[in-house]
C-alpha cells in the first residue's frame, strides 16, 4: 500500500529513507539527484521490551527531525511490511514479524505526526502539507534480492557506504529504499 501525492521541485528537496526495525533502524538522507548526503543507524536505548525499543527509536528520529539537520526535507520514505516472511528467517516460524510490524508502524506514525505537526504550527491549514510521508512495502522495492546482496549493490553505487560496518545491513537497506524511491519518482515524472 502506498500513500502518496504528486511531488514537485524534486531537485530542490531531500528525502529521508527509513528501514525500520525493533533493534536497529537504518536512515539515509539523499537528494533527488540520487546523491547520498548521509546515512546512519539509530539503536534503541533499551534491549528488553520491544515496545520500549520502538519508542526509543521514535524519540531519536523525532529529535533528528526537530534538529533541522536534514535540510530541504520534502519526503520521508518508510519501509513497511506486507506481512509475508522469508521462510529462511526466524526458522520459518514468523517469530519477530509482529514486533517488526509494530516498530515499523510506530516509526511511520511518528514521522507522519511530526510532518503534520511541523506543518500545522508553521503554515496555513488550508494548504497541502509540503512534507510527504510514504510507506513502501519491502517486497515492492527489494524484488526478492537477499539483504546481503542489496548491501553489496549499494556499496558499489555509494563507495562511502561500508557494509562491513553495518551489522544487519539496515543502513544499506535505507540507502537502497531511498534510491529505489527516487528512481520510481523519476520514471513517473516522464
Amino acid at each position: 500500500m502506498i500513500f502518496r501525492k504528486p511531488m514537485s521541485n524534486l531537485n530542490k528537496k531531500t528525502l529521508l529513507a527509513i528501514d525500520p526495525s525493533s533493534k536497529r533502524t537504518g536512515l539515509a538522507n539523499m537528494d533527488y539527484d540520487g546523491r547520498l548526503i548521509e546515512a546512519w543507524a539509530v539503536k534503541p536505548t533499551s534491549t528488553d521490551d520491544p515496545y520500549d525499543r520502538a519508542l526509543s527509536q521514535c524519540d531519536e528520529i523525532d529529535e533528528l527531525l526537530d534538529s533541522g539537520k536534514i535540510k530541504n526535507l520534502g519526503c520521508i520514505v518508510v519501509e513497511g511490511t506486507s506481512g509475508k516472511i522469508n521462510k529462511k528467517r526466524h526458522k520459518g516460524q514468523g517469530a519477530g514479524m509482529s514486533v517488526f510490524g509494530m516498530a515499523a508502524g510506530a516509526i511511520w506514525m511518528s514521522c507522519h505526526r511530526w510532518a503534520r505537526y511541523k506543518f500545522i504550527t508553521h503554515i496555513d491549514l488550508a494548504l497541502p502539507c509540503p512534507i510527504e510521508v510514504v510507506v513502501i512495502l519491502e517486497n515492492e522495492w527489494t524484488n526478492g534480492v537477499e539483504k546481503k546482496q542489496r548491501a553489496a549493490n549499494m556499496a558499489m553505487v555509494y563507495p562511502q557506504y561500508r557494509p562491513e560496518n553495518d551489522p544487519g545491513f539496515d543502513i544499506g537497506d535505507a540507502i537502497g529504499l531511498g534510491r529505489w524511491y527516487i528512481d520510481r519518482e523519476r520514471i513517473r515524472s516522464l
